[in-house]
């Protein structure tokens, strides 16, 4: 990738707020790091467009790659038992990764791969506008709180308040973090204090803290029509 590629790329506010199509449309053929040159699709996210919850994961899986949409495959199929434990469907979420092209053999996308795909992640992030973000594994929740010291494991299901900082933008958000599917087909067990029953636990708790949040905007006056 040369200086005048990277420079003739989309940068943050590239686009007018609350257009994901046309934010799609403007990295459609991003070439911001070099995995675009092994990529099969480039996979932006999909979902509820004004969705209360966000789902962001590290990277795009082999079968995400081939689909060109988030979670699917072994890891969806992991995130449809985890929602449904939930009560939560997916279809009232917007999901997305923190880089849009699958890293070589599945490794984990590096900081560069991050940093160059981050503006578009702002973005998507600033147009959804949700209340509450699940940061699926470590890659993610260290990208979205800003730390490289963070345990997973001991540290997941706690809430914290981040402010994401670009060029021309600043957002402030809630970030949930969560264990990475991939990690609970490695770590299956339902059994109670498990991997798996705790991660339904983390995301029914998010998705009660959602909703006290809106019962008392509306009981505030704020509404929630737009949504």
């Amino acid at each position: 990738q040369t200086r005048k590629e990277a420079e003739e790329m989309p940068a943050e506010r590239s686009l007018p707020s609350g257009d994901l199509g046309a934010l799609r449309r403007v990295w459609s053929d991003c070439r911001r790091c070099p995995l675009y040159e092994t990529r099969r699709s480039l996979v932006f996210g999909s979902g509820c467009p004004t969705a209360r919850i966000m789902l962001v994961g590290g990277a795009p899986g082999e079968v995400d790659d081939d689909t060109g949409a988030p979670f699917v495959g072994p890891w969806g199929n992991m995130l449809g038992q985890l929602f449904s434990g939930a009560g939560v469907k997916r279809s009232d979420l917007y999901i997305t990764h923190t880089v849009c092209c699958r890293p070589p053999d599945n490794r984990k996308p590096n900081l560069l791969e991050q940093k160059a795909c981050r503006p578009r992640l702002l973005e998507q992030i600033c147009t959804v506008d949700p209340d509450i973000i699940l940061a699926a594994g470590p890659e993610a929740a260290k990208l979205l709180l800003g730390t490289r010291s963070f345990s997973i494991t001991s540290d997941r299901g706690v809430p914290r308040s981040s402010v994401m900082e670009g060029r021309e933008i600043s957002y402030s958000t809630t970030i949930v973090p969560i264990l990475h599917p991939e990690y609970l087909l490695r770590n299956p067990g339902m059994q109670k204090h498990g991997p798996i029953y705790k991660t339904v636990q983390d995301l029914y708790n998010a998705q009660q803290t959602v909703e006290r949040l809106w019962k008392l905007r509306s009981q505030n006056g704020q509404g929630t029509t737009d949504r």
